[in-house]
């Protein structure tokens, strides 16, 4: 979608306002709002700039969204990038208020433990707050690959899962398995 930032803004609040079909865009907009921060364009009336990302959803309009980031989340629920952006925003965010020093209760919004790209994304917002800016530019894939970039998750090798699987075969395994190998 071509347009001014405003214009972009305008077409998200209508659409979180009306619903409908009007929610089909709504994922495409949010992405342009805020990894091009175009949020940072809007000027809001009678206060400073916006914060961040999430200052901007919450505000009132017609400046902002009037809108939670966990209810864009669900109003995005046929997009999967677009959730999964709106979540790095939100634990970005979180991880920020954890370093000022304020908030601490707040910082936790779902399981503090897992895999999963909310865990993964706290974890790399706390510790490596350069890579989520570059997954947020779309340098990375999913969540996961900036999580092996960062170290977070670890690749194992095949060859080393098969040294570790031939520690645990028992004797008899290990002459089978040598058998087969030398077929081929």
């Amino acid at each position: 979608m071509s347009g001014t930032a405003l214009d972009i803004v305008r077409a998200a609040q209508q659409a979180i306002n009306h619903g409908g079909h009007w929610l089909r865009e709504l994922p495409k907009d949010i992405l342009n709002i805020g990894r091009k921060e175009l949020w940072k364009q809007i000027k809001p009336r009678n206060r400073k700039p916006f914060v961040d990302f999430c200052d901007f959803c919450r505000h009132k309009l017609p400046d902002g969204l009037e809108c939670d980031v966990e209810q864009l989340i669900r109003l995005c629920d046929a997009n999967s990038e677009a959730q999964l952006w709106l979540r790095s925003e939100l634990a970005g965010t979180q991880a920020v208020t954890v370093k000022q020093g304020a908030h601490h209760n707040n910082v936790m919004m779902t399981s503090k433990q897992g895999n999963g790209a909310p865990y993964l994304l706290r974890r790399l917002a706390k510790t490596e707050p350069a890579i989520v800016k570059r997954y947020q530019a779309g340098e990375f894939a999913s969540v996961r690959a900036a999580a092996i970039e960062a170290g977070i998750i670890k690749i194992i090798q095949p060859l080393d899962a098969a040294i570790k699987a031939w520690r645990k075969l028992s004797k008899p395994d290990k002459a089978k398995f040598q058998a087969i190998i030398k077929q081929h």
